[in-house]
């Protein structure tokens, strides 16, 4: 009797699953950002809140949970309910980076994860202080071989780290990394002449190089960026082989009902693919390139192996 009503439970159970999925969604939603209020992942995540509340027909709150470059948040999220409540913009630098740059991450960025949707692909630039001597990469090289101690570069995040580590590697110039807690006091310092150069996502760039105050060398991306159209890539400037993505997406803990991702990733295309939504995307120096969930994580997974081998390429020691 007891076997036979475990069964009944069992198959029962099944049905309530299935119905608990088709109703979602029916209380607020949770997106968990692991940046504090007013970065660019903040800025992002809350458009797409905004605009999901409408396309999903439910409450959608943005949580910041920053600290430990980004751990804190990412962690928060893969001990939460996988019953798509809690949601994370994730991104390279908590999924590709941080597994190479930390020796205990207390996530694994794929199988921790349930890939919902990318959101955008994020062009990074490399800048120096106007008033240095160079104009282009191969001119950067020759300053720096000119110095007894090559340059110094500034990197706020783990993504500027290893690309500007790679950079420097592939152009073959010496140059010392100097660390900050974020892109703003880097940024400080490479105005102030404390620095030569950094990479840094190009909408926070911008205001500088538009002032003046910055030169950018190079775009980080395949190809050129609207919004620095003048300035070429490292490949046009003969540095092939640079294969780091930047990009974020928005994920859930692992195991979450396949209906309700299915929900989700079709709410998050509707969004995404809205002109008006692109045009914002664009004018943040980002790009949304249609995906589905699988495809979105073979793109995690594929990027967690190409920054591995750059940061051990780089020279680069996990802490």
């Amino acid at each position: 009797m007891k076997k036979r009503d475990f069964l009944l439970a069992l198959l029962c159970s099944v049905p309530l699953a299935a119905a608990a999925a088709n109703s979602f969604p029916e209380r607020p939603v949770h997106i968990v950002v692991a940046y504090p209020a007013g970065s660019t992942m903040d800025t992002l995540a809350r458009m797409i809140a905004a605009e999901m509340q409408t396309a999903i027909n439910a409450v959608f709150i943005v949580d910041n949970k920053p600290g430990a470059a980004g751990q804190i948040g990412a962690e928060f999220v893969t001990k939460s309910a996988p019953d798509g409540y809690t949601l994370f913009i994730s991104g390279s630098s908590t999924h590709s980076a941080n597994p190479s740059l930390y020796k205990q991450l207390r996530y694994d960025p794929v199988k921790d994860f349930t890939p919902i949707v990318e959101i955008a692909t994020v062009t990074y630039a490399l800048v120096v202080n106007a008033s240095l001597p160079v104009n282009n990469m191969a001119e950067l090289a020759r300053y720096a071989k000119s110095r007894p101690k090559g340059v110094s570069y500034a990197f706020g995040s783990q993504l500027a780290q290893i690309s500007s580590a790679t950079i420097t590697r592939m152009a073959g110039f010496p140059a010392v990394a100097v660390p900050y807690k974020g892109q703003p006091p880097a940024m400080s310092d490479l105005l102030g002449g404390q620095v030569d150069f950094m990479v840094a996502d190009v909408p926070f760039l911008l205001p500088q190089i538009q002032g003046g105050r910055m030169r950018a060398l190079a775009v980080l991306n395949n190809a050129r960026s609207p919004l620095l159209p003048a300035i070429p890539t490292l490949k046009e400037q003969g540095l092939v082989g640079y294969d780091l993505a930047g990009w974020i997406g928005l994920s859930g803990p692992a195991g979450m009902p396949a209906d309700v991702v299915k929900a989700l990733s079709q709410a998050s295309a509707k969004v995404l693919g809205e002109p008006a939504f692109r045009a914002r995307l664009s004018a943040m120096g980002m790009e949304y390139e249609p995906n589905s969930p699988a495809e979105f994580g073979q793109l995690v997974a594929d990027q967690v192996g190409v920054w591995s081998r750059k940061v051990k390429d780089a020279g680069i020691q996990p802490e």
